[in-house]
């Protein structure tokens, strides 16, 4: 029951949004809930970091204050959820461990590249291309953006310029330029 609350605290939703969500953290982990409980494959910190968006910036402190809560009490922190909190170093570290996981997703299929783009983190996405993430890896969740759609389909949307012109340089194209049936390229890299 405590790992459920911990889950659902976790999560900003209308029956957490009043509350201070860092405070039911610790409190619910004192208690014993598992900081990296999981249900269908999706933690705490997944379920928070899925939540930053853009234009919500005292939303996303207090996000990323109820994920430092959960890691400081030993949740493992994902590239898609460093990502999302724009964690430059911890970004680096799990790309050092694993560049591979550059094409990371979130549990609903958006990529973390795209993630990036929107949050206007220029560095975050160099990183990923430089570890070898898909400049063009299709969006593939249905809750976030369009399905299909490509960074810089991405990048155009929330009018990223300089991010744009990154993902241009490293061959990035529209959704609408790619060929219905041509792969992704590189798309054999996502995981």
């Amino acid at each position: 029951l405590l790992d459920k609350c911990l889950r659902k605290g976790a999560w900003p939703t209308w029956l957490a949004r009043e509350a201070d969500r860092p405070k039911l953290m610790e409190v619910l982990i004192r208690k014993g809930a598992n900081p990296n409980t999981s249900k269908d494959g999706v933690t705490p910190v997944q379920l928070a970091a899925g939540e930053i968006h853009p234009d919500q910036k005292d939303e996303n402190d207090d996000i990323k204050r109820t994920i430092a809560v959960l890691t400081k009490h030993g949740a493992k922190m994902d590239l898609f959820s460093a990502v999302a909190i724009g964690d430059e170093r911890q970004v680096q570290a799990l790309l050092a461990e694993n560049p591979k996981s550059a094409n990371a997703r979130g549990p609903d299929g958006y990529p973390a590249l795209h993630f990036a783009v929107g949050m206007n983190y220029q560095s975050i996405v160099s990183a990923l291309l430089k570890a070898g993430g898909d400049v063009n890896i299709p969006n593939q969740s249905e809750n976030t953006g369009g399905v299909g759609e490509t960074a810089l389909d991405c990048a155009e949307f929330w009018e990223r310029e300089a991010i744009a012109k990154l993902l241009i340089e490293a061959g990035g194209k529209r959704q609408a330029e790619m060929k219905p049936t041509e792969p992704a390229p590189s798309s054999s890299k996502t995981p």
